[in-house]
């Protein structure tokens, strides 16, 4: 999945192309985390169902550096 990341004040909107039928669930992480496994960085409560449109997550956070992973499911 490619991500396409915006950001305004403190709410980051990250978007993708889903497929139908797949679910999503958006993963993060801080700097400090980057050297953990992907599997073990937290999640956002929340998924997404695909349908072949785009799709968004959105990420309120005063952390000035999140890196971000839609898992597919």
């Amino acid at each position: 999945v490619t991500l396409r990341i915006a950001r305004a004040n403190n709410v980051s909107t990250i978007s993708f192309l889903s497929s139908s039928s797949v679910t999503y669930t958006l993963c993060f992480t801080n700097p400090a985390g980057l050297s953990t496994p992907v599997s073990t960085w937290p999640s956002q409560s929340g998924t997404i169902t695909g349908d072949g449109t785009a799709k968004s997550f959105q990420d309120a956070t005063t952390d000035p550096m999140r890196f971000y992973r839609v898992r597919q499911q």
